[in-house]
């Protein structure tokens, strides 16, 4: 890349605020789940690619709400809530709805009634409290459990975050010490009241803390401020790929109770080193047109992706069966994407642009 087209390049960026670096990140994410939803013995950690979406989750949603406190000194809560709508509902609905035709036409499928239970339960942003009481088995719908605790964080973080920004004398000490609060509380939680595996797991409350790690990440951590080390960037990504690949590396029950603040702190330190070093060498990797392809579709891709495999357990376990398997978890998303996704996509720019008249 020449120097004057790299000048364009972020000129484009910081007017858009788009970093296709940060959508190779959620491909990373999403394939490690996909990956562990398939073959768990090839990547026994895979399930931190859930970790890494939610603390990217925070960091990017912190960032919007801040921008606007800063530009507009005011905050839209509805203009800010048709926009999560418009983004995460209509691709969920339509998954929820064309996977209860086929379960309802196909009795036969594995766990057929708790995945039907499992539709309604992530139709309704329910999931997370299910399964964290052990009050139902959702199926294959067990993966909506972390968009249950997304949609959660939706709904409280931007109304905690705007009173601390408008209020507080201290507002980046505040935020440290709630950070410090949702990361202790789970084990304290766990010691005092001796909660369940599951309870601390799946709860929206117990799993605040990754969401907040990015979210102090936006906040205390500037472009213009002190820099990422890659030093301290490569520490970060070999140990959440070591996590991923060895297996026992650091056991589930560690993670459970306070190992998953590590994973969220060497996720958050990666994520600067990505938003700001632009044309380093992770940037430039992750931004590469598959990388970004995948990430751009990796909500629907991961909403998709168990459900699909339940479904088509019936072509087996054989090279085809498995190629066929893969292509599917691909193409149902990318459909979805095209025809549901991105229309709906173009509507929320359009309604960022409208003024808001209610303050």
């Amino acid at each position: 890349m020449t120097r004057s087209s790299a000048q364009d390049e972020a000129l484009i960026r910081s007017t858009t605020g788009y970093q296709p670096q940060l959508d190779g990140l959620r491909a990373i994410a999403v394939m490690s789940v996909m990956v562990f939803h398939a073959r768990p013995e090839l990547l026994p950690g895979g399930f931190i690619g859930v970790d890494i979406f939610f603390v990217l989750s925070g960091f990017l949603i912190t960032r919007i709400i801040m921008k606007e406190l800063k530009v507009n000194k005011k905050f839209s809560f509805k203009r800010f809530y048709m926009r999560r709508a418009l983004r995460l509902f209509p691709a969920l609905f339509l998954a929820c709805v064309v996977l209860l035709v086929v379960y309802s036409l196909i009795p036969g499928l594995p766990q057929h009634d708790e995945t039907l239970f499992g539709i309604f339960a992530a139709v309704t942003y329910s999931s997370s409290w299910f399964t964290a009481f052990s009050i139902a088995d959702l199926g294959a719908m067990l993966p909506t459990w972390s968009l249950s605790v997304e949609e959660h964080f939706y709904f409280v973080w931007p109304l905690v975050l705007v009173l601390l920004f408008r209020f507080s004398k201290f507002f980046k000490a505040s935020v440290v010490l709630l950070i410090l609060i949702a990361t202790t509380y789970p084990l304290v939680a766990f010691v005092v009241f001796d909660w369940s595996v599951e309870r601390l797991h799946y709860a929206p409350d117990t799993r605040s803390a990754q969401l907040l790690i990015g979210c102090g990440a936006a906040i205390l951590v500037s472009k213009a401020g002190s820099r990422v080390p890659s030093l301290v960037a490569w520490f970060a990504i070999l140990f959440l790929v070591g996590y991923e690949l060895i297996k026992n590396l650091l056991n589930f029950d560690f993670y459970n109770y306070g190992g998953n603040i590590m994973i969220g702190v060497m996720t958050a330190i990666f994520i600067l080193h990505l938003d700001q070093q632009e044309y380093g060498l992770f940037s430039r990797l992750l931004s590469t047109r598959p990388m970004v392809w995948i990430g751009q579709r990796s909500y629907g891709i991961y909403l998709w992706n168990l459900p699909l495999i339940a479904v088509m357990t019936f072509m087996g376990s054989s090279l085809p069966g498995v190629a066929a398997k893969l292509a599917v978890c691909f193409i149902i998303p990318a459909i979805s994407f095209t025809y549901v996704e991105k229309p709906l996509l173009r509507l929320k720019r359009r309604f960022d642009k409208q003024p808001d008249r209610t303050g």
